[in-house]
């Protein structure tokens, strides 16, 4: 998801009241707001040109061009906003041609100004090679200054790479660290196998099954299926329950065991992990 600036940082406190207005018109008067954040771009105000961008990036053809233009005027501007919006118009293709090589420039840039989600974005792009040459080390540098500067999507990927040692030394208990200042679920998913392995944490199963629960809760169905293998000879409908519902988000370790069940198999509502 790209950048939704909602706060001017103009020190001139009449563009500041104008941008305050055009963001709450937005919604009821979008005409209106955009005028007025027009105004605003013709005093300097790069937080209107991204906030503008914002506006037309879900337009017409023509629209998305125009905001993709002032996500790099804003960007090259010095906005931080502005050059992450820009990579991520890059990486997708929002009003221009698909690029990963240049949206991983603009990450850069971003990430080396302190844009957390940048550093996050940029690590992804070295850690399965696109837009640049895959390397697990500068992968887990970033990953690793998006997590201090606390991005939870970052602090997450960065316990995987701790986790399995990939790009850096293999370091379970730091890696239950920052699943743990995550919070995500698929962080609790990770830190319900380190405790159920003892693996950089004390050894607990019951700790385990109360990360599973949290994870499945928020609807990953990775640990809908893990809970559920825990616990078919403890509780079977709640573990049937669980593979049902893992199956309807598409996951085939759910479905393979519905059908070794000889339960129904439900229709998939959304293809997810």
């Amino acid at each position: 998801m790209m950048d939704i600036v909602t706060e001017c940082r103009n020190p001139d406190p009449d563009v500041k009241d104008a941008f305050d207005k055009a963001i709450k018109l937005k919604e009821e008067n979008p005409s209106e707001s955009e005028k007025i954040l027009r105004v605003c771009i013709s005093k300097g105000c790069t937080d209107s040109m991204v906030a503008l961008g914002n506006i037309l990036s879900t337009g017409t053809d023509e629209q998305k061009k125009e905001s993709f233009k002032l996500f790099t005027e804003a960007g090259n501007a010095g906005n931080i906003h502005g050059l992450r919006n820009s990579g991520y118009a890059l990486a997708l293709g929002i009003g221009c041609s698909k690029n990963k090589t240049a949206a991983a420039e603009w990450y850069k840039r971003a990430a080396e100004a302190g844009h957390a989600k940048a550093q996050c974005n940029l690590g992804v792009l070295y850690s399965y090679g696109n837009g640049v040459s895959q390397n697990d080390e500068e992968a887990a540098k970033w990953y690793k200054m998006s997590a201090e500067n606390g991005y939870s999507r970052g602090q997450t990927n960065y316990g995987e790479y701790l986790m399995y040692g990939r790009g850096v030394k293999k370091d379970a208990a730091e890696a239950a660290k920052w699943f743990e200042a995550s919070g995500s679920n698929r962080a609790l998913f990770h830190l319900a196998e380190l405790y159920l392995a003892g693996d950089g944490v004390p050894q607990s199963r019951d700790k385990a099954i109360e990360f599973l629960k949290s994870s499945s809760d928020g609807g990953y169905a990775k640990a809908m299926t893990f809970l559920a293998s825990l616990i078919i000879n403890e509780d079977r409908v709640y573990a049937e329950s669980l593979y049902t519902k893992a199956a309807e988000k598409g996951n085939q370790t759910a479905i393979d065991a519905l059908r070794n069940l000889g339960l129904p198999i439900p229709c998939v509502k959304k293809v997810r992990n």
